[in-house]
């Protein structure tokens, strides 16, 4: 049985390797810490990776399936930015193109 982590670590690798196939540079930006006898990941800016090519540079948060929107949006929006572009990449199970949406600041 696939659990909900090796779910998420499929459609984020998916997501790196979509990016590189377009020609950027793209990596994690997670880290571990440890909390009593557990290491608990957490995302740097509330996002799985980045992408850099010479014009430009983002972070982005994979998900699957639509029902996972809204709570990645305010994940990515609970993080301060300074301007850096930030993209929910979001993955149905069997479509191998994902729906790839800009994340703006949230206003008020």
């Amino acid at each position: 049985m696939t659990t909900a982590a090796q779910k998420g670590n499929y459609y984020k690798s998916k997501t790196k390797k979509h990016f590189e196939e377009q020609g950027y540079y793209a990596d994690y930006l997670e880290f571990y810490v440890t909390k009593g006898k557990f290491n608990v990941k957490r995302d740097v800016l509330g996002a799985d990776g980045l992408c850099i090519s010479d014009d430009e540079f983002f972070i982005w948060q994979s998900c699957l399936g639509k029902s996972h929107v809204a709570a990645e949006i305010h994940k990515l929006e609970s993080f301060p930015h300074g301007g850096i572009r930030r993209f929910l990449v979001v993955w149905e199970a069997g479509n191998g193109t994902p729906d790839i949406r800009e994340v703006y600041k949230k206003e008020g």
